[in-house]
């Protein structure tokens, strides 16, 4: 085998598209790398950052209350129910017009 072959083997093809995190996303958006000094930058990394984790938050949380179920003695039904209302009522703040529309018109999974 020569150079060119073995480099070949160990590039990725261009069908292959990349998932960029957070600061990637902010790069190419312009909002971070040009040093503008402003919190909401900074603010809009760390939510990216966050939300991209969401996943490792949850299983840790689940895995504390397995473990150590007295970390979550506080949680008593009332204070689940307003958790659990405050968090539907942020999912559907999100929701648009056109989130509507889709699913009148194709009804069912």
């Amino acid at each position: 085998m020569n150079s060119a072959e073995i480099q070949s083997q160990n590039t990725p093809s261009k069908s292959v598209q990349r998932r960029h995190g957070p600061r990637e996303q902010l790069e190419r958006s312009g909002s971070i790398g040009k040093h503008t000094g402003k919190p909401e930058t900074l603010l809009k990394f760390l939510s990216l950052w966050f939300a991209r984790l969401f996943p490792v938050w949850t299983l840790l949380g689940a895995g504390l209350g397995l473990y150590r179920q007295k970390a979550f003695a506080f949680m008593t039904v009332n204070a689940f129910t307003i958790c659990l209302a405050v968090l539907m009522l942020s999912m559907g703040i999100t929701l648009t017009v056109g989130d509507f529309k889709r699913v009148l018109q194709r009804p069912g999974p």
